[in-house]
């Protein structure tokens, strides 16, 4: 019986260790992307039963984004949020704020790079663990499972590489019935922001503002 508790105890240091690790390796990207100056990234999503779509980021210290989706594009400048949607050429714009910047990052498809902006992104993650290994592109990639919210709704799994980088991401909002996969096609992180002419965007010629974003 002594025998049987004492296998049992370090069952349980062991697993509460490996989960201390996950975090840890979760903790260490977000401190890592939250200490460059710059971020570029060019990836894909696909949602559970669609097909990929290509977006391309850029974002820059302190409070600087431009987002190419599908759809449009998002630029921040420091001083304005840009919307343009490329269906009917229209444009939102409304004065920057960091509330309306961590908006922009809070969907699936942007989430995974928001902790370059927030050092709290995954902050509330109450559970972590390692899930195995994961050859993709020619790359071994660590598999690490988590809970994002204490509502234990929202679920991540991150592919990350040698560096520590992910360079795959599974979010899955439960409630919603939400599956994103990420696919990184590059990911660099810079010592210096970029120029600020990246992230002003001027309205095409034909296009006009609208009243909601």
């Amino acid at each position: 019986m002594k025998k049987f508790a004492l296998i049992t105890l370090s069952l349980l240091i062991a697993s509460a260790s490996m989960a201390q690790s996950a975090k840890s390796l979760i903790a260490d990207y977000v401190k890592k992307v939250n200490e460059a100056k710059s971020l570029s990234v060019s990836y894909t999503v696909q949602r559970l039963g669609g097909l990929p779509k290509h977006y391309t980021l850029l974002f820059s210290k302190p409070d600087r984004i431009r987002l190419e989706t599908p759809t449009g594009v998002i630029a921040a400048d420091g001083s304005y949020i840009t919307a343009y949607e490329k269906s009917d050429k229209s444009y939102f714009r409304v004065a920057e704020t960091q509330r309306g910047l961590l908006e922009i990052l809070r969907p699936g498809e942007f989430y995974l790079w928001r902790a370059f902006f927030d050092p709290k992104a995954f902050g509330r993650m109450p559970e972590a663990t390692f899930a195995g290994h994961k050859t993709h592109k020619g790359m071994d990639l660590t598999v690490v499972k988590g809970t994002v919210d204490m509502s234990n709704d929202h679920f991540v799994t991150f592919y990350f590489d040698s560096s520590g980088l992910p360079r795959q991401a599974e979010i899955v909002l439960q409630v919603e019935g939400i599956d994103t996969l990420i696919d990184t096609d590059s990911f660099e992180l810079g010592l210096q922001p970029f120029s600020i002419d990246k992230f002003v965007f001027t309205p095409p010629v034909g296009s006009h503002p609208r009243k909601s974003f």
